[in-house]
């Protein structure tokens, strides 16, 4: 690192003990010569344990250092979640909060703020407020127009239901079933994609069986190859000893 790196940056990029490995790591930095850290937390939005995280890496951060502001994605201006105080039973409070985490409605930012009783540390949207009112009445438009396109994808089903009856014969009917298993993770991925190797070599093998003209190649889907040998190869990894490490 340049000698002229600032103690905080030294502090917070290079302690270990700063960021808990069992929320987050550290994937690159950058020295900017300037006094102000930020921090950028890679997100994955509207998952409930993912943001569990995020609230952790936060609140580590803010145990040590003086933490002022938190840019928030999804919103513009101060963000305020205040009106959650209004609830008075604090059992009924923290179920709410559970549940509008758990749904996607509440990010790890938010949730800290929540949870943490820090108030010195400020909520700040980082959208443009105009892109984002646009964006939220495009989106109420499309809820709007659900109704509306559900009849039409219903109708759509139905002819295709009507379709399949007519030309598709019990074993393209199987394979069928199995991808509507797998899309309802009624099993997993590794016995779905056994099954559509297996389908592969039989169509090539019998293509009349399956009403179909085509060879299939499975060199055209490498990632279905990679897959399944990462799958092989994973038996000899030792998930325990990994983890430790």
């Amino acid at each position: 690192m340049a000698g002229n790196t600032n103690k905080k940056y030294e502090d917070v990029f290079n302690k270990t003990d700063c960021i808990s490995n069992e929320y987050g790591k550290i994937t690159s930095s950058k020295d900017s010569n300037s006094n102000i850290t930020v921090i950028n937390i890679q997100d994955l939005h509207c998952h409930p344990q993912t943001q569990r995280n995020i609230s952790k890496i936060i609140a580590q951060i803010a145990d040590k250092y003086n933490l002022k502001k938190i840019y928030v994605e999804g919103g513009y201006g101060d963000i305020d979640v205040s009106w959650l105080n209004s609830i008075k039973d604090e059992n009924i409070r923290k179920q709410v909060i559970e549940k509008l985490l758990s749904e996607g409605m509440l990010t790890g930012s938010e949730y800290y703020k929540l949870t943490s009783n820090n108030d010195k540390v400020e909520l700040k949207g980082i959208d443009e407020e105009d892109i984002h009112k646009d964006n939220v009445k495009r989106l109420s438009w499309i809820i709007s127009q659900q109704n509306k396109y559900g009849k039409i994808t219903e109708k759509v089903n139905k002819e295709i239901e009507t379709l399949e009856n007519i030309h598709i014969n019990d074993r393209n009917k199987r394979f069928s079933k199995s991808i509507e298993e797998y899309s309802l993770n009624k099993i997993d991925s590794k016995k779905f994609y056994k099954q559509l190797i297996r389908y592969v070599k039989d169509i090539n093998t019998n293509p009349e069986k399956y009403n179909n003209i085509t060879a299939i190649r499975l060199e055209n889907y490498p990632n279905i190859t990679k897959f399944m040998t990462l799958r092989k190869v994973s038996k000899d990894i030792n998930i325990k000893q990994v983890t430790q490490q």
